[in-house]
């Protein structure tokens, strides 16, 4: 049962002899962002929706969906993977001629934002309970920060085996998931947002959901019992839109309209080396490639930027021990240092403003406006690259503008006062 219900069990006499040879099994509220994705499309209903593997270059190859492969069980390591660049999902309930694509970072958006509400960082409950951890404190990043706690959870940043565990029996100690954004808000919300994206060309994007969670806020169909807690889910959902989903649109702009993933790669693999040698002497000036090849100079600079972006990012200092410690653990050839790459992403998202100039073209491109031979190939180039990065060209328009909009956002945003 649910904490209320097995609180007022034990009040009752008569139901203590039952509990006492009963074991109690809490029934909170999922932590993780994709379960709660997945218990989103139970709620509306998995027999309204179909999928697309996004290896597939074609639009038209969709398939009932099928939970069990959106969302397989956890790897043999616990972690969990959901449909976040691998399928594209479309609602196709309500006997639709044509569905509507649910656009990449839609569904993740409502997920992340009733997961981080369930969290709990008051320091308060853990000093109730602070003799029985040694490596989480308030001030640990993990547990005062929801950001890092979400990125933990989903694989984004590494996090030692000791801290993961005494971040589990907190949450059980603190009953994580009894209070926060609940199930059916979260399938109030979904279906709110698809009746949006009827009236929006049959595309649900990040931005719709974002107009169905305020008008539901707002009207008070989603209820949150007190001021002090509205600020508080606001204050977060605000945090889903700028660490999580502008990232992410700005990751896909850049692969889809310039290959910044490929760039990433090259990128981070020349950082590892820089860091090899300078660990190995720390006045060296070059390193040398596998291949034998002219030894190439080090990029202070460059090094120096990226570390800063490492330590604004994860909330700690770079050290190369961390970059050591994942290579000695790690599939050199398939496995990078996330965080690291993390930090190399967007150094090259600050350094590359051509980007946004190409986009805004691709846009004007698509809205029927006159424009460069060089735009008008660079668009036409891209189409299969929409198709497997699950978009349309209707839903990129509608990334590339609330792209802009969260950018809006985040440099209007007041700082907070001491």
């Amino acid at each position: 049962g649910n904490d209320q219900s097995i609180e007022s069990a034990k009040q009752n006499g008569d139901l203590n002899a039952f509990i006492d040879r009963s074991n109690i099994v809490p029934m909170r509220l999922n932590l993780h962002p994709w379960e709660v994705a997945k218990t989103a499309l139970l709620l509306v209903g998995p027999k309204q929706f179909k999928m697309r593997a996004l290896e597939s270059f074609e639009a038209t190859q969709l398939e009932p969906l099928d939970l069990n492969k959106a969302f397989p069980k956890p790897t043999r390591e616990g972690k969990l993977v959901g449909v976040h660049r691998r399928y594209a999902l479309y609602y196709t309930g309500d006997s639709r001629s044509e569905p509507i694509l649910i656009s990449p970072h839609a569904l993740e958006m409502l997920a992340l934002t009733a997961s981080i509400t369930r969290l709990v960082v008051d320091p308060k409950v853990l000093a109730k309970y602070s003799r029985e951890f040694e490596k989480v404190s308030p001030g640990d990043a993990y547990f005062s920060n929801p950001v890092n706690r979400i990125r933990m959870m989903l694989g984004q940043d590494s996090v030692p085996t000791a801290i993961r565990i005494e971040l589990a029996k907190f949450s059980a100690l603190a009953r994580e998931g009894e209070v926060g954004i609940s199930a059916r808000n979260t399938q109030t919300w979904f279906k709110k947002a698809i009746d949006m994206a009827k009236d929006n060309g049959d595309v649900l994007t990040p931005e719709v959901m974002d107009f169905a969670f305020k008008k539901l806020i707002n009207d008070g169909t989603i209820a949150i019992p007190d001021a002090t807690l509205r600020a508080s889910w606001l204050e977060r959902y605000g945090l889903v839109k700028s660490q999580f989903i502008m990232p992410w649109l700005i990751k896909d702009i850049q692969e889809i309209v310039a290959g910044h993933g490929e760039r990433a790669a090259r990128l981070y693999d020349t950082v590892v080396s820089e860091i090899i040698a300078l660990s190995q002497d720390q006045a060296a000036t070059s390193w040398q490639p596998d291949n034998a090849g002219a030894e190439e100079k080090i990029n202070l600079e460059r090094l120096t930027k990226i570390k800063i972006k490492f330590a604004e990012l994860h909330g700690k200092e770079f050290t190369p021990g961390f970059l050591l410690s994942h290579l000695a653990n790690a599939n050199q050839n398939s496995e990078r240092y996330v965080e690291l790459l993390r930090a190399v992403e967007s150094y090259i998202t600050e350094t590359q403003l051509d980007i946004a100039d190409a986009a805004q073209g691709i846009n004007d491109f698509y809205l029927g406006k006159s424009v460069s031979p060089d735009v008008q190939a660079k668009a036409l180039a891209i189409e299969k690259k929409l198709n497997q990065y699950g978009y349309s060209q209707q839903s990129f328009m509608a990334a590339l503008r609330y792209w802009k909009i969260l950018n809006f956002e985040a440099a209007n945003k007041k700082p907070k006062e001491n």
